[in-house]
């Protein structure tokens, strides 16, 4: 009787040792199936396990598929009879957790405070949320920080992307890109994007392009170093400059209007639309200076320009190409071009008139009248050299 009640104990010793929580090792995670092998303390071969999220509701759920050696614990269960997942082991944390804090370990493992959460996968994606609030989330190099206390959004990235619905990956449009310059590879155009360089420094640029449900361009502005969808350095047309800032208006029909500096900081403003108005109001209080080396206006039909009260030329030279020119309210009257007059007209017809008097005044017929006749002569000879005192050393004519 007394070995019938010791054998009795032994099998519910035993029976209880089963069913009590064992360790184990991940050895293969088959996450199609949510399921992994173990070996389990006690158990020969291994145990199919189902693993067990930390929650998974009707309609809501956190889930976590573990890595191969991660040490659990595992418990036989009756209904049905397998090896269920209890929970995970780590025995560790305080010891990674100081080495963080006395650098003694490049491995992130911080410090958490009462009711702070963290998490991060086997690539270093990271998320920490603080007990003030904050969200810390890493991703290798990029950061992104929610900072409640600072009331700001902060985020770190070698390039910035906003994509809107229509964003096609091959072309410069619906889109907002900041940071180190991106474009397609030539090889993998929808897979891949490749960083543009100038002998081993980066490009970097700001551009937003905005285009329409038809595919037509709304407007766009990019700066910095410009490249197009095919990753070719964008120049200016007119200067042969490579463009570092560029900012266009579509039409609603066809055109556009570009502003243009490049890399010399030449400006250049081009409209090809059908534009009837270009008005540039400054206000009546504003006084307006312009300074440059060469200034050229091509008008092609008119221009009219009026001042209030005063209009001053200060030149070394002034030039009016013109086959009509005109000065004061209602010009109609032809202007004298003062050299043909004086050595044509003028100077002829004085030194006519002197000879004829002299002529008369050695006529005895008019003997009477002579020293009349040879002090006109004499006056009109002295009126020959003052000729070419009327002409204008500043202003000319054009025959």
């Amino acid at each position: 009787m007394l070995i019938d009640t010791r054998d009795a104990h032994l099998a519910n010793r035993e029976q209880l040792r089963l069913s009590q929580p064992t360790a184990g090792i991940i050895k293969t995670v088959f996450p199609e199936a949510e399921t992994f092998d173990a070996e389990v303390s006690g158990q020969n071969g291994s145990a199919n396990i189902t693993v067990s999220h930390p929650y998974f509701g009707v309609n809501s759920w956190l889930r976590c598929m573990p890595e191969v050696g991660t040490t659990i614990l595992a418990q036989k269960s009756e209904e049905p009879a397998q090896q269920q997942l209890m929970g995970y082991v780590a025995r560790r944390q305080g010891e990674l957790v100081k080495k963080s804090l006395n650098n003694e370990d490049t491995y992130l493992f911080r410090e958490l405070r009462p009711g702070e959460i963290e998490a991060q996968s086997v690539g270093r994606a990271y998320a920490h949320w603080s007990e003030d609030g904050d969200i810390l989330m890493l991703a290798g190099l990029l950061e992104h920080r929610l900072s409640r206390t600072q009331q700001e959004s902060t985020t770190y990235a070698p390039t910035h992307r906003r994509r809107l619905p229509r964003h096609d990956p091959t072309l410069l449009a619906h889109e907002e890109r900041f940071g180190a310059v991106k474009r397609k590879d030539s090889s993998k155009p929808y897979s891949l994007q490749e960083y543009k360089q100038d002998g081993t420094n980066y490009q970097y640029e700001y551009g937003r392009w905005i285009y329409d449900d038809a595919g037509k361009m709304v407007s766009m502005l990019h700066e910095g170093h410009t490249y197009d969808e095919s990753g070719n350095q964008i120049k200016q047309g007119k200067t042969n400059r490579l463009v570092r800032l560029r900012r266009s208006v579509g039409h609603r029909q066809t055109g556009t209007i570009t502003f243009d500096v490049d890399e010399d900081l030449n400006l250049v403003l081009v409209n090809t639309s059908k534009a009837k108005t270009t008005d540039l109001d400054f206000g009546g209080q504003n006084k307006i200076k312009l300074a440059a080396k060469q200034l050229n206006f091509n008008i092609s039909q008119s221009s009219t320009q009026s001042f209030t009260n005063s209009l001053t030329f200060k030149a070394a030279k002034i030039r009016a190409n013109s086959t009509d020119v005109g000065f004061g309210s209602a010009p109609t009257q032809p202007a004298v071009l003062g050299n043909n007059l004086s050595s044509t007209l003028l100077t002829p017809m004085i030194q006519i008139l002197a000879t004829t008097l002299q002529v008369a005044a050695a006529d005895p017929a008019l003997s009477v009248a002579s020293g009349a006749f040879s002090a006109a002569s004499s006056s009109l000879s002295a009126l020959t050299s003052n000729i070419s005192g009327i002409l204008s050393s500043q202003v000319k004519l054009t025959a």
